[in-house]
């Protein structure tokens, strides 16, 4: 698992990904991986809100991000999966939360 990256745009919001977990079509057992925000709590009392913005699914949209994220000034996040892609070496994605459909 890569390290937990906080947002540049200072909600307080931290991001992540973890390289299991979430459905996965090629491994329903573990899951292909998925990537993650912490919102923390209003007026700092109470429970952390986790949202997944993104799980893996198959084999061709990649699997298995294990290094960290890295976060623009206009707020996307980019990072690599180490397997999958078309020919199945790995990918670079990225994600904008605003728009992510949590999952």
């Amino acid at each position: 698992m890569g390290d937990v990256i906080r947002d540049v745009r200072g909600s307080g919001t931290l991001y992540g990904v973890n390289h299991v977990g979430g459905g996965c079509a090629a491994d329903t057992t573990l899951g292909c991986g998925t990537v993650f925000s912490l919102a923390p709590p209003a007026g700092g009392a109470g429970s952390w809100a986790k949202t997944t913005l993104f799980a893996f699914p198959t084999q061709s949209n990649g699997v298995t991000p294990e290094a960290g994220l890295y976060q623009n000034a206009a707020g996307a996040l980019f990072g690599t999966a180490n397997q999958g892609g078309t020919s199945g070496v790995g990918i670079i994605y990225e994600i904008i939360p605003e728009f992510a459909i949590p999952q």
